[in-house]
């Protein structure tokens, strides 16, 4: 899903002329919050079919049955999206230090292959 919306929002005008590494950074985690929001009530089903799997009784019989059984008895869509902030957050931590802090993108620019060879 990452992917896709990677690609979709890459195939805007704005975005194929621009040359800035920090569109194409901003589109990254972008692309990655979506994704993480349109698959977050299908997380919150697994993460409560795990957690019922650990009681003796089998509180709910397949996927499907949780997810109702969820909106039912809590009410509405918020519930399934519950904590879907905290993961906005934790991820756009995550990219930050993976973008700032990766040495091998350091060791690249230290290295000189992004530059021209000299001629002799």
């Amino acid at each position: 899903l990452y992917m896709v919306m990677n690609d979709a929002i890459t195939q805007i005008d704005y975005v194929k002329k621009s040359r800035s590494p920090v569109v194409k950074i901003v589109i990254r985690h972008t692309a990655g919050i979506i994704a993480g929001l349109l698959t977050y009530p299908f997380d919150t089903v697994r993460r409560r079919m795990m957690v019922a799997s650990s009681i003796t009784e089998a509180e709910y019989i397949s996927s499907r049955h949780c997810l109702e059984q969820i909106a039912q008895e809590e009410g509405g869509l918020s519930v399934f999206f519950a904590g879907a902030l905290t993961n906005i957050v934790r991820s756009t931590v995550i990219f930050y230090l993976m973008e700032n802090l990766n040495p091998e993108k350091k060791s690249y620019k230290k290295s000189g292959k992004s530059k021209k060879k000299k001629g002799k």
